[in-house]
């Protein structure tokens, strides 16, 4: 974490923590970006050839992410992330019953209810494109860690490295092998390497001696967050729809869970209460909520109208 937040501040920005993702196993801090007094141009963008890190304003935040490397394994745990999801939701809510939640598919999760058995559906609303395309870049920073320790000679290091706009168009392994092959040249070199220093694909790239004797490599990306569209909302819902009458035949009451969850990073949107409840939203479920997930796992839960 003190890691994380020292690189922040040597590009010149205060970092504050804004959250944890609590026993979801990605790994991730979220870190809100503040001006500081000695660098205030910053706080409205920064941008070169290499396009920008990261932008900050009263109606666009864009929030950078830290992740493990090493975790990046536990984000094929859907299960556990739902189950993440709906346990906060019921803490955040008293419109769930109190009976136990037991793990099913279509739908996720079954609950005793006094007339029969509640089905209750979990899906997350984001927008795609961009969800893809960061869960891809991911993917980089392990694939690097194992080529570079395949390597004679290599030591633990720290390493952050942070994705330009022409990583979008390139191929995991060959940002891989660049990272790699960088991280090897400058194993020794204790120092933060800029845009005009790194390779194709990358804005920066640190290097540092490991400080625990194992080493970490953590990747960071900009994820903007936007205000949902009842568009996004319907087509979700609709997705859902599709598959009702599966979910009642093991359920004699369905409901839909929609997690907006303002810890997802690209990909990631927000919701206001009072546009929400202009909205209607044709389904076959019994009930549609929507959770809006804080950072930490708090939030409230919103019924949406039919």
């Amino acid at each position: 974490m003190q890691y994380v937040t020292d690189w922040l501040e040597r590009v010149g920005f205060e970092p504050r923590v804004a959250g944890r993702t609590l026993g979801s196993g990605r790994g991730e801090l979220q870190i809100q970006m503040v001006a500081s007094p000695r660098n205030q141009t910053k706080s409205m963008g920064y941008s070169d050839s290499a396009g920008p890190f990261f932008l900050l304003s009263n109606t666009h935040l864009t929030t950078v992410r830290a992740g493990l490397a090493c975790d990046n394994k536990k984000m094929n745990r859907q299960k556990d992330i739902e189950r993440l999801y709906l346990d906060e939701a019921r803490r955040a809510s008293s419109v769930f019953p109190a009976g136990k939640a037991v793990e099913h598919e279509r739908p996720d999760f079954l609950v005793p209810v006094t007339s029969g058995t509640l089905g209750i559906e979990v899906t997350e609303l984001c927008r795609e494109d961009p969800r893809a395309e960061g869960g891809r870049l991911s993917n980089v920073a392990p694939r690097a860690e194992g080529l570079y320790l395949k390597r004679p000679g290599v030591k633990p290091v720290n390493v952050s490295p942070v994705f330009s706009l022409d990583a979008a168009q390139m191929k995991v392994g060959v940002l891989a092998k660049t990272l790699a092959d960088f991280v090897y040249q400058h194993r020794d070199d204790d120092k933060s390497f800029e845009w005009n220093e790194v390779p194709k694909g990358y804005y920066h790239i640190g290097v540092f001696p490991s400080t625990d004797g194992r080493g970490s490599w953590r990747y960071f990306r900009a994820g903007d967050t936007v205000p949902v569209s009842r568009e996004l909302i319907g087509g979700r819902i609709a997705e859902k729809n599709a598959r009702v009458s599966d979910y009642r035949a093991h359920a004699s009451e369905v409901w839909l869970l929609i997690v907006n969850d303002l810890f997802i990073g690209p990909g990631e949107v927000s919701v206001r209460p009072e546009v929400l409840a202009q909205w209607t939203f044709p389904r076959s479920f019994d009930k549609v909520l929507l959770f809006e997930r804080q950072p930490g796992g708090s939030g409230q839960v919103i019924e949406l109208q039919r």
